[in-house]
């Protein structure tokens, strides 16, 4: 099995569907069993595997996920990250309900339901369950909890697992880079459990805290080129006034923030890659029109693509510092 694989039902003609998804399921992450009643059922996966740790990035219409207990079995625990859409999860008897970026660790050796909202988008990782007591004092503590994404350590371990996915070459590294790439995520987990396990972050006013979660959800989609007000607001159960007006609060509107978001990470990738073709590079981060992006980004950052990533500039801001100007923005109280 490779390192990184991409799986998608349009392939498969679509009364079959279902059935393919569900031995994909069951491959990836051992006894998961998918049930949607949308007819034709649709869903993308990006599949990562570095020695012991799976990596998922699966995205489809409404539907339930299930995965049958295992006894005996070695003890494994399982991270599932919303990145949009919601996710109700059942367990022991028990409900809880997970929001766009924060998410829920579970013992994978248990049996658990996942009901999940149409156009939801997740994270999930299994590692084996000793990686982890190495760095997290409780961890039995903090199973079946809705635990905070927005923490600092939520969003360091959340950027990385969106940085991993948009890596080339992983096929052909080796073993040094699973154990290395293993510890490192895991030591971001870790990071993640432990701001989640201590409250943060602090309570926030509705429309802060509601940006919050869009913000991250923008974050981990800028690639997709359908990414905008009309696919924020459905993804968020809100109408497409009321996201307007949310983000007026504050100075900005959706688009803005998705155009700023893009041409700031573009801007990184184009200096830290020189081997990236510029045109790749817009596809990358959601731009269908490289014209438009060459465009846009002059216009940003008073040069064009080639040479910014030359380190010829019109003397606009750094694209580190442009980074973070959205995020705060966006996260003020009204």
């Amino acid at each position: 099995m490779g390192r990184i694989a991409r799986f998608a039902s349009k392939e498969v003609a679509p009364r079959r569907r279902l059935d393919y998804w569900n031995r994909l399921c069951d491959q990836s992450l051992a006894r998961t069993q998918v049930d949607s009643a949308a007819e034709g059922f649709r869903a993308e996966m990006l599949r990562i595997t570095l020695g012991e740790l799976t990596v998922l990035r699966p995205c489809s219409v409404a539907s339930t996920v299930s995965r049958a207990p295992s006894p005996g079995a070695r003890e494994t625990v399982v991270m599932h990250m919303v990145l949009r859409g919601r996710a109700r999860i059942s367990r022991g008897g028990t409900e809880t309900s997970v929001e766009a970026a924060d998410f829920i660790i579970l013992p994978g050796q248990e049996g658990y339901r996942f009901r999940l909202s149409d156009a939801h988008e997740l994270f999930v990782a299994e590692i084996p369950r000793e990686e982890l007591d190495r760095r997290v004092a409780d961890l039995d503590g903090l199973y079946g909890r809705p635990l905070p994404g927005l923490t600092p350590g939520g969003r360091m371990f959340r950027d990385c697992l969106v940085s991993l996915c948009r890596q080339d070459g992983i096929e052909e590294a080796g073993a040094a880079f699973d154990a290395g790439m293993t510890a490192a995520l895991c030591d971001l987990w870790a990071l993640a459990l432990t701001g989640a396990g201590q409250g943060m972050p602090k309570p926030t006013r509705g429309g802060a805290r509601l940006r919050q979660r869009i913000v991250a959800h923008v974050e981990a989609a800028l690639g997709d080129p359908e990414l905008g007000g009309a696919s924020i607001a459905a993804a968020f159960g809100i109408s497409q006034r009321s996201l307007q007006s949310l983000f007026a609060a504050v100075g900005t509107t959706p688009t803005a923030l998705i155009l700023e978001r893009r041409l700031a990470r573009a801007a990184e990738v184009l200096r830290a890659d020189p081997s990236l073709p510029v045109t790749a590079v817009a596809f990358d981060h959601g731009f269908n029109d490289s014209a438009y992006f060459a465009r846009v980004f002059r216009r940003a950052h008073g040069a064009s693509p080639t040479a910014w990533r030359a380190g010829r500039s019109g003397g606009s801001a750094h694209p580190s510092a442009s980074s973070c100007a959205p995020v705060q923005a966006a996260s003020a109280a009204p």
